[in-house]
């Protein structure tokens, strides 16, 4: 496993985050879904900040208020990177999905039996989302086979 500091998160109403350590995810509050997640990214980078990069999953989603969550929660990560000095990275759902698993189309049941693999502590789909889009980072600089 690397020791490299990523943090790797799945983006949403439920979030998810791996660093190749630490593993969790948490709902957002509907009424404040921007404030309920800076606060909970603020306390993640002040006491782990020797992130070298931020990843994440990025779409497009049909729905206006889906996108508004997405991109609320983009721009923060966005503030986070700059502030901290660190690149954020972004990846297509097809391309995590296609490194992680083989497939491109893999629903949430592969997606969650690979991360198990990986991580045994994965307990829902946004946390297997977010092991996947570590490991495929990690794959993409080469340090995952």
């Amino acid at each position: 496993m690397s020791k490299r500091r990523f943090l790797a998160i799945d983006p949403m109403s439920t979030f998810a985050w791996y660093d190749g350590e630490y593993l969790g995810s948490k709902k957002v509050e509907k009424d404040k879904p921007a404030l309920s997640f800076y606060n909970i990214i603020c306390d993640m980078m002040v006491s782990q900040h020797n992130y070298e990069a931020i990843i994440m999953e990025y779409t497009y989603f049909k729905y206006k208020n889906s996108n508004q969550i997405l991109l609320g929660q983009r721009y923060i990560l966005k503030i986070f990177a700059e502030t901290y000095k660190i690149p954020l990275i972004e990846y297509s759902p097809a391309e995590i999905k296609k490194s992680f698993t083989g497939s491109g189309k893999a629903d949430k049941k592969d997606m969650i039996k690979e991360a198990k693999k990986r991580e045994p502590d994965t307990s829902n789909d946004h946390e297997a989302d977010a092991v996947a889009i570590y490991h495929h980072h990690l794959k993409v600089i080469g340090e995952d086979k």
